[in-house]
């Protein structure tokens, strides 16, 4: 157990693995003001990794990774609880896959773990894979408002991935994905590899999100796939980059201004197969659906002269 104010965590050097704070078995950590910078690692490199039962409460966390050729994290939340009023994470460099938050379960059932965070920035860039928030079976809740970047990855650019955790944004969300195979927000189902088990994954927005993704291929602006699991935007969605897509599949849902009372500006298509749904409202004169390629959804709700463009689909 340990309590600081302001606490700074240095590493360098040229060894396989860097880790600049591990906390395990029970352990307490508190601070105001925690620094970690993390660079040197030629495999793996971890900011804050906190394992089985342990508990974290911080005012103002910045952790800074320079990645390696493996797993590159700014904050391994496993089987534990990470609170943070504020947090400043950015993993970069590295051939590997650069994570800024990693949430998964302990290895019982009582170390699910979760995280609250307040607010504040997270960036994974580059590497192999880069995953702004990245969730297995992980309930963690966000308050206020956030941006989540993954950017210029090789093989994948994830903001946001729920692998049958549920996720609640609070505030309002900046989500950008830039590079191979994009997404913002990804919500998948998690298969028990022993049991076959499926578990829902659940990404809820409360507050508006804005969300810029950009692709070679395709830029999910929401993907989500397997029975029970839903993306739900309650209030307004502004998507304009080119040629965003809305996919559900698998028996998942997507829900677009569900509360009915935001602003949708959405510059894209949506795709969804036979048992998976998508609903849409554009329910005000400033919302406005650019149409860039064939869409199915479930039900559309257009009223007030909002604007449905079918122009760029011919």
């Amino acid at each position: 157990n340990f309590g600081v104010s302001d606490a700074t965590v240095l590493v360098t050097g040229t060894s396989n693995e860097a880790t600049g704070l591990f906390a395990k078995d029970n352990s307490h950590l508190t601070a105001n003001n925690l620094f970690i910078n993390v660079d040197g690692g030629t495999t793996n490199n971890y900011g804050l990794v906190m394992m089985y039962g342990s508990d974290a409460d911080v005012a103002n966390a910045v952790v800074n990774v320079n990645g390696g050729a493996g797993e590159n994290t700014g904050i391994g939340v496993y089987g534990s609880a990470f609170n943070a009023d504020n947090v400043n994470i950015t993993v970069s460099g590295g051939t590997g896959i650069n994570t800024g938050l990693d949430l998964t379960p302990g290895t019982t059932t009582e170390q699910k773990g979760s995280a609250t965070i307040g607010g504040g920035n997270i960036t994974a860039d580059g590497g192999y894979m880069a995953s702004g928030i990245y969730s297995t079976l992980t309930d963690a809740t966000v308050n206020g408002d956030l941006t989540v970047t993954a950017q210029n990855a090789t093989a994948a650019n994830y903001a946001v991935t729920s692998m049958g955790g549920n996720l609640t944004f609070n505030g309002t969300a900046n989500l950008n994905a830039s590079g191979a195979a994009s997404a913002a927000v990804a919500a998948q189902s998690h298969t028990d590899m022993q049991t076959n088990q499926k578990t829902a994954a659940n990404v809820t927005f409360a507050g508006d999100v804005n969300i810029n993704a950009s692709s070679d291929s395709t830029a999910y602006a929401a993907f989500a796939d397997g029975e029970g699991t839903a993306i739900d935007f309650q209030k307004s969605l502004t998507a304009a980059g080119d040629n965003n897509v809305i996919s559900a599949s698998g028996g998942a849902a997507v829900k677009v201004n569900s509360s009915g009372t935001g602003t949708v500006k959405y510059n894209g298509s949506t795709l969804q197969d036979d048992g998976s749904t998508i609903e849409m409202s554009l329910n005000n004169a400033e919302s406005v659906w650019n149409l860039t390629d064939t869409s199915s959804l479930t039900s559309l709700t257009h009223a007030n002269n909002a604007l449905l463009d079918m122009t760029a689909d011919g």
